[in-house]
C-alpha cells in the first residue's frame, strides 16, 4: 500500500513570507536576541549607565559617566587615572583610551561600558560599525588579550562585575536582575533549549549571565552591556572562558563562535536548519527512534528527502557542497563568498563546542511525536479544524492566521520566526516541519 504525503504550499508560502517581513525588520547562535521591544537602543544604553552608577559597578565619577554638567572633586576617577599610570605597559592602552592628555574621555568610556553610540547595521541601525562583533574586535585590538596575571586585577579593581549583584536597602531589584528583565530573553539564545526565567520576591533567581568575551581574558569588558548574554547553566558551563575555538578543519586556526546579538543559525539568507536524517520509512511515520538530528545548510543544499537509495550526506560533504555555492554563486563578490564562509566555520564551532547536535539527539520522543502528527493529520483533518475554529472561535481571524494558529496547537509550538524564543524547541519544530513541508508528492511504501 503507499501512503501518500503532501506538503501543503499555502503554509510553505507562509514560511516564506515570514522570513521576509523578519529580513526587512532586521529582527532575527540558535536565535537572535531582540531586546528592543520594550526600550529602544539608546534608552537601554542610557539606563544601564545609570544602573552601572548606582551599583558602583565602574571606578569612575557619576558624571564622567553619566551626560550630566554636574561637578565634583573626582577622586573615583582620579584614583583610577593613578591605578592606571602605575599598571605599566600593559595597561597603557586603556589609560591612553580613557584618558587622552590626562583628562577623562566621558565619549570613550561610555564606548566601551555601552558599545557604539549609534546602533550598528546587524541593529538596524546606521552606526558606523557593521556589527556590535566589529565593535568589539575593535575594542580588543586596542586593549588586547589580557590572561589571568597580577595586572589583571586593575581591571577588576576598575570594572567591577561583583557589583551587578550589589542591592541598595530601598531598591527591589540589583543592576544584575534589571537587566534581565530588561532584555527580555526567554530561552537560552545559544541553544534554544532552557528556559531562562527570572524570578523576583523573597526566592529570587535569574539565568546565567555568559561573558561573550570572557573577563579572564578581556577584564576591560566585564560590564560592558552587550557582552553579557542570558543563557542557560548547561551553555554558560560549556562555553566556559571561550570565544574563540580552535576549530581543527581549518587548519588550526582560532574561529569565533556565533554572536546572538548580531546573526543567528536562521539568517534568512543563510538559514542553517535541524534536519531529520534516517534511511527508513518508519521514521517520519514517528514510529521509530532509528534516526539523528542535524544542522545543515538548507538554503545551500539539495532536499534531503528519503535516502532509501545511496548514502545520507555526511557533515563534511554538507559543508563542501555549501562552499561550492556560495562561491560559485559569488564570483564576483570575494568579500561577501569569504563572510558566508566564515559565518558557517562560526555555525560549525558553535556547535562543536555547545554539543548542540548532541543535545537536542536526546529530543526524539519530542520529534517522533511531531512526526506522528504530521503523518496521522491530513490535509482534510487539518481544514475541517481550521473551519471549526474559524467559525466558533475566531470568526475575526484571516484564513492564514488560523493556518498558523492551526499549526501552533496541533504541535504545540511557536512556529512563527519572531516567536522563537517565547519557548524552548521552537526552532527544532519549525524545521522539521518545513523540511516535511518540502516533501511533496513522495510515496512510503508500507
Amino acid at each position: 500500500m503507499g501512503i501518500y504525503l503532501k506538503a501543503t504550499d499555502c503554509v510553505t508560502e507562509e514560511l516564506k513570507i515570514c522570513s521576509n517581513i523578519i529580513y526587512r525588520k532586521k529582527v532575527s547562535l540558535m536565535i537572535r536576541m531582540r531586546p528592543f521591544n520594550k526600550m529602544s537602543y539608546s534608552e537601554l544604553q542610557n539606563e544601564y549607565l545609570r544602573q552601572l552608577v548606582d551599583a558602583r559597578a565602574v571606578a569612575f565619577n557619576d558624571e564622567d559617566v553619566l551626560n550630566t554638567t554636574k561637578k565634583s572633586r573626582q577622586e573615583r576617577t582620579l584614583k583610577t587615572l593613578k591605578l592606571l599610570e602605575q599598571s605599566g605597559y600593559m595597561y597603557k592602552g586603556l589609560k591612553d583610551f580613557l584618558f587622552p592628555n590626562g583628562k577623562i574621555s566621558r565619549e570613550n568610556l561610555q564606548l566601551l561600558l555601552v558599545g557604539p553610540k549609534d546602533a550598528p547595521a546587524s541593529l538596524g541601525g546606521n552606526g558606523s560599525c557593521d556589527s556590535l562583533r566589529q565593535y568589539f574586535e575593535e575594542m580588543i585590538e586596542i586593549f588586547g588579550i589580557l590572561e589571568e596575571s597580577p595586572e589583571n586585577k586593575v581591571c577588576k579593581e576598575i570594572f567591577r562585575y561583583g557589583a551587578l549583584n550589589y542591592k541598595k536597602s530601598y531598591q527591589t531589584e540589583n543592576t544584575a536582575y534589571w537587566l534581565q528583565r530588561q532584555l527580555r530573553v526567554k530561552v537560552c539564545p545559544y541553544c534554544n533549549r532552557m528556559y531562562t526565567t527570572t524570578l523576583f520576591g523573597e526566592n529570587k533567581i535569574r539565568p546565567d549571565f555568559d561573558h561573550f568575551y570572557p573577563k579572564s581574558k578581556y577584564p576591560y569588558l566585564a560590564v560592558s552591556l552587550f557582552n553579557l548574554i542570558p543563557s542557560c547553566s548547561m551553555c554558560n558551563t560549556k562555553k566556559g572562558n571561550t570565544a574563540e575555538v580552535i576549530h581543527k578543519k581549518v587548519k588550526e586556526e582560532n574561529i569565533s563562535i556565533i554572536y546572538p546579538y548580531d546573526e543567528s543559525f536562521d539568517e534568512p539568507q543563510r538559514c542553517i536548519s535541524f534536519r531529520v536524517i534516517s534511511s527508513q520509512k518508519e521514521v517520519m511515520m514517528g514510529q521509530s527512534d532509528k534516526f539523528t538530528i542535524e544542522l545543515q545548510p538548507k538554503k545551500y543544499s539539495d532536499k534531503l528527502e528519503f535516502n532509501n537509495a545511496g548514502g545520507v550526506l555526511t557533515k563534511t560533504d554538507m559543508k563542501t557542497r555549501f562552499e561550492h555555492k556560495i562561491k560559485s554563486s559569488l564570483t564576483d563578490k570575494e568579500d561577501v563568498a569569504k563572510r558566508e564562509s566564515q559565518f558557517w566555520d562560526r555555525a560549525e564551532a558553535s556547535i562543536d563546542l555547545l554539543l548542540i547536535e548532541k543535545f537536542y539527539n536526546e529530543h526524539k520522543d519530542e520529534i517522533m511525536s511531531i512526526l506522528r502528527n504530521h503523518y496521522q493529520y491530513n490535509q482534510d483533518s487539518i481544514e475541517l479544524i481550521m473551519k471549526t475554529l474559524l467559525r466558533v472561535k475566531h470568526p475575526e481571524a484571516t484564513e492564514q492566521q488560523i493556518k498558523i494558529s492551526t499549526r501552533d496547537m496541533l504541535y504545540f509550538a511557536f512556529l512563527q520566526h519572531e516567536e522563537w524564543g517565547s519557548s524552548p524547541l521552537n526552532k527544532l519544530k519549525s524545521d522539521i516541519l518545513a523540511q516535511l513541508d518540502e516533501i511533496e508528492n513522495t510515496y512510503i511504501d508500507s
